[in-house]
């Protein structure tokens, strides 16, 4: 494995509803310039997120980060962190933008339509 050079989001679904119920979990990956994951990569993640929904939280899965999980940023954890996106009450599409200083960004967009 090579040093870190980008993010990469890895989303649990395609889409999201706009029932208040519905979440993505995006998986939020360090990767080097092969795009293979860097295990020992710890960098600060900010995110943005756009249009129809809001950051519900986010985490890293260590258990000795006591930072806010409602904060729009978390430190990378063995190469991983975690966002989680709540879809507003209106259809369109929501935007997760991950930034890391010197790594390349990441850009997920799901489509939230209404529930059937």
């Amino acid at each position: 494995m090579g040093t870190p050079a980008a993010l990469r989001l890895v989303p649990d679904v395609t889409a999201l509803t706009t029932g208040r119920d519905d979440l993505a979990h995006v998986l939020v990956e360090v990767t080097d310039r092969r795009g293979r994951v860097v295990p020992d990569a710890t960098v600060e993640v900010t995110f943005e997120v756009d249009g129809a929904g809001e950051l519900a939280g986010v985490g890293n899965g260590n258990p000795h980060n006591v930072d806010s999980f409602r904060q729009p940023r978390r430190h990378t954890w063995h190469g991983k962190a975690l966002a989680i996106l709540r879809p507003a009450k209106r259809p369109g599409r929501l935007t997760l933008t991950a930034k890391a200083s010197g790594l390349r960004p990441a850009t997920v967009t799901l489509p939230v339509g209404r529930p059937r």
